[in-house]
């Protein structure tokens, strides 16, 4: 099982531009704090109100996309493409993925998945 114990690809990407997105509205919101953009009491509430709704958006981006992998993978039982998420239930046990010509072998796809719905979140 070369994938068991890794996130999968497709979860990892995801998760990926949201952290960035997240990182770059922080530095926004702390950098224009520290460089006193938001001293005009007018447009330092409204921009400070906007960075700060942006990062709590994109947090729950995040949180949003992981509920819905983990409930994607348990409801086709991990029957799902590691790279693009394509869902493989009726196809042989061991081909390449119709969507994006990815090799799978289904017994380590589903160990992946269903090992990634186990993981306590702490420890992904």
């Amino acid at each position: 099982m070369p994938h068991s114990t890794l996130t999968p690809p497709i979860v990892r990407r995801r998760l990926r531009w949201g952290f960035v997105a997240t990182v770059v509205v922080l530095t926004l919101l702390i950098g224009g704090k520290l460089l006193h953009v938001f001293d005009n009491p007018r447009a330092g509430n409204v921009a400070y109100a906007l960075a700060l709704g942006a990062a709590v958006y994109d947090v729950l981006i995040l949180v949003t996309s992981i509920r819905y992998w983990r409930r994607r993978a348990l409801e086709t039982e991990g029957q799902l493409c590691l790279n693009c998420g394509y869902i493989l239930a009726g196809l042989p046990d061991s081909d390449a993925c119709p969507d994006c010509g990815r090799q799978y072998v289904m017994d380590d796809t589903r160990s992946t998945w269903l090992q990634w719905c186990e993981t306590p979140r702490t420890e992904q």
